[in-house]
């Protein structure tokens, strides 16, 4: 009896795969795909890993300390990923479910906006097909930053825009913005696709849309307000980071900066897709995808199509008129809708029978990627990207904090990142004083500070640098530790130095 409930599910997941195809629900299929991609990025990861990405640690520190604004970004994604942090009380899992909700999310609304131009069946192939992308594998999902929650809202732009030219309806533009606003607060580059869905609002543009057009950004200026005041208030901090990444001398790296950078940015960026693509050309030699027969004829520039390539040409454009160094990870959702673009401009058709088999397909790929990585990154010296301090860190800074004091450990300051994963990983979850300075920590109050006392962490153990900054914090001592790295096979260990600055003898 219990041998039959014990297979009974996976008598039902062999009755499902090997139903007729004929009789196969895309729906279902998309539903299985998202169920095993959330639980391989998930699962996995949770139980390999025992710390989190720079970027990771970076957002959790910061939520520490709630603000609509902080001194390099938006505060949509730090306020995410701290809220699964309290959620499930453990960084890596909060982390991993994070990135793994932005990503299926966005996922979700690809299958839903192509549906409209392909229907129910290359919907599912399409979105699955964007997949094999490398921003949604390994490295890119285990990282959750600013450009992980971007994505979605990125993404719902495109559809709710679609519904509102298509219905009018004022529940879509509704919708459509507030995404635009969750889109400004989860990263200011979200500003390139609502200029772009502007641009195909001018060409396509009617007069019943004007007072839901300007109800829509009133109300995206209205949920905007507080985030406003804020950057405001704290000095234009964020504004005053993208002012200094766009404004770097690009002859410091290359002689010629406006034809270099865009070929580079090109080359980088299709390089992320190639997997994807090399799979579609793959299915289609095979006659797995193929042409439509006896259909009438689409038009083929549609609002996908257009998706599919007016961010990427945006984006060269601005690199080769500025100059501007595109970062690899900046082009997480320019290929959003390339697949879809390119069945949509084709009009590529796939066979019912591809489904299932591109099911056990993109979760195989999925999940191998993911085993690669991690054994790659865990087992060579090499590699060392996933080898972050995070629990042993915390643990020897609170012992050495309470040997001078019998107060809890409420704020902490470092470099070298090592004071983002000191912050993240102490229990009591301390507020960070940003490089040592209250000019890019304008949410801290320094009389508290000094009433509390500051825990300071700091790269290696140079004697001179360590007495320096113990005279200028007024610090009562300092030590050098051994610490061990997470994620590794043979144990590594990096030299930091620890610096208490007790209650009452900070320096204001």
């Amino acid at each position: 009896m219990r041998t039959q409930y014990l297979f009974s599910p996976l008598s039902a997941l062999k009755t499902y795969l090997m139903r007729d195809a004929e009789a196969t629900n895309p729906k279902q299929v998309f539903g299985f795909f998202i169920l095993g991609f959330s639980l391989i990025y998930i699962l996995i990861p949770s139980i390999g890993y025992q710390s989190v990405l720079p970027d990771s640690a970076q957002n959790l520190s910061w939520g520490h300390s709630w603000s609509w604004s902080y001194n390099r970004h938006p505060p949509l994604g730090t306020w995410l990923i701290n809220f699964m942090s309290l959620l499930f009380a453990n960084n890596e899992v909060a982390t991993f479910s994070a990135s793994v909700l932005c990503l299926s999310t966005s996922l979700l609304f690809i299958f839903l906006l192509t549906k409209r131009y392909l229907g129910s069946q290359d919907a599912v192939v399409a979105c699955m097909m964007s997949s094999f992308c490398l921003y949604y594998q390994a490295n890119f999902v285990l990282q959750f930053n600013q450009n992980t929650i971007m994505l979605p809202f990125w993404i719902m732009i495109c559809y709710f825009f679609d519904r509102c030219i298509h219905t009018n309806r004022i529940q879509d533009w509704i919708f459509l913005a507030l995404v635009t606003a969750g889109s400004i607060l989860a990263k200011y580059e979200s500003l390139l696709i609502i200029f772009i869905t502007l641009i195909y609002l001018l060409r396509h543009f009617e007069y019943k849309f004007l007072f839901k057009l300007v109800m829509a950004m009133g109300l995206t200026l209205l949920i905007l307000t507080p985030h406003l005041m804020s950057v405001a208030q704290h000095g234009f901090l964020t504004l005053e980071f993208i002012h200094g990444k766009v404004s770097e001398d690009p002859s410091y790296y290359t002689l010629h900066p406006h034809m270099s950078y865009p070929i580079k940015a090109l080359r980088e960026q299709l390089g992320h897709i190639a997997p994807a693509l090399a799979i579609l050309i793959l299915l289609i030699k095979t006659k797995r995808i193929h042409p439509a027969r006896n259909e009438k004829p689409k038009e083929k520039w549609n609002f996908l199509v257009y998706l599919g390539i007016a961010p990427l040409c945006l984006v060269i454009l601005i690199s080769f008129i500025v100059g501007l160094k595109i970062q690899p990870e900046w082009g997480f959702p320019f290929f959003s809708f390339t697949v879809p673009a390119i069945m949509s401009y084709f009009q590529l058709k796939s066979r019912t029978a591809l489904l299932k088999p591109l099911l056990f397909m993109a979760l195989l790929i999925h999940s191998g990627s993911l085993g690669i990585y991690m054994a790659a990154n865990y087992c060579s010296s090499k590699y060392t990207r996933t080898n972050n301090p995070s629990y042993m860190l915390a643990q020897e800074a609170q012992r050495y904090w309470n040997h001078f004091t019998n107060k809890p450990l409420r704020y902490v300051a470092g470099d070298e990142n090592y004071d983002y994963y000191l912050a993240a990983y102490l229990p009591n979850r301390p507020k960070l004083l940003e490089a040592y300075s209250f000019r890019l920590s304008p949410w801290l109050d320094k009389r508290e500070l000094k009433r509390q006392g500051l825990m300071m962490v700091i790269q290696g153990c140079d004697p001179i640098k360590n007495h320096q900054l113990k005279t200028q914090f007024l610090a009562q001592d300092f030590k050098c530790v051994e610490i061990p790295l997470s994620n590794k096979y043979r144990q590594q260990f990096t030299t930091v130095t620890l610096m208490v600055v007790p209650p009452s003898y900070s320096k204001d």
